[in-house]
C-alpha cells in the first residue's frame, strides 16, 4: 500500500501528526499503518488510476544489507507509543522476521560467502534481540519465501540461504 494509492482527509495527518519516515526503503509502512488506524472508514478503488514505473536506479533497487530492519523497528516503537503493542505484537514479530529474511537474502547477494557468514550471523543475533519471545510470530500473514528464509535463518542454515539467493539471482 504505497503512499500514492491513498486519498484521505488532511485532518487525519494533521490531527495525529502522521508523516513519512526518513527511511530510504519502506518509508510508507509506518505512514500507511497510522492512516489506516486513524481513518474512520476505508474504501478501495478497483481500477488503475496511474502507471507505476520501476526504474533500475530507483531507491527500491539500492544495494543495501538491511532494507527493512529500521522500518520494522520504527513500527515496533510506534505501536508501543500508541499503546497498541499487545494487539499487534505478533504482527510486529512477523515484520521483524520478514525484515531479517530479506536482509539475509540481500547479504547473500552483496558479499562473498566468507564475509556473508559473518554478516548473516550478526543478522540472526539482531533478530533474536528484537523479536518479542512473549508473543508468537504471525506467520500466516508472511509470504512463503519470508517464512522459509526466516526459518532457515532462525535455525542457522546459512549456507542454504546463500545457495538459494544465488540460484534466484541466476534466474534473473
Amino acid at each position: 500500500m504505497g503512499g500514492v494509492r491513498k486519498a484521505l482527509k488532511i485532518n487525519i495527518l494533521r490531527d495525529n501528526n502522521v508523516k513519512y519516515t526518513k527511511h530510504k526503503i519502506g518509508e510508507e509502512a509506518l505512514y500507511s499503518f497510522q492512516v489506516l488506524w486513524y481513518a474512520k472508514s476505508v474504501a478501495f478503488i478497483d481500477k488503475p488510476l496511474y502507471n507505476y514505473v520501476q526504474r533500475g536506479d530507483s531507491q527500491s533497487h539500492l544495494k543495501v544489507d538491511d532494507p527493512w530492519g529500521g522500518v520494522a523497528l520504527a513500527m515496533k516503537d510506534k505501536v508501543q507509543e500508541m499503546d497498541l503493542y499487545p494487539k499487534f505484537a505478533n504482527t510486529i514479530n512477523a515484520f521483524l522476521l520478514t525484515a531479517s529474511a530479506v536482509s539475509a537474502n540481500c547479504l547473500a547477494n552483496n558479499y562473498p560467502f566468507s564475509s556473508y557468514l559473518t554478516e548473516v550471523k550478526r543478522c540472526r543475533r539482531r533478530l533474536s534481540e528484537v523479536i518479542d519471545k512473549k508473543y508468537p510470530i504471525d506467520k500466516n500473514n508472511m509470504s512463503g519465501k519470508a517464512r522459509i528464509v526466516g526459518w532457515l535463518l532462525q535455525h542457522g542454515f546459512y549456507l542454504l540461504i546463500w545457495v538459494l539467493a544465488k540460484l534466484k539471482s541466476m534466474r534473473k
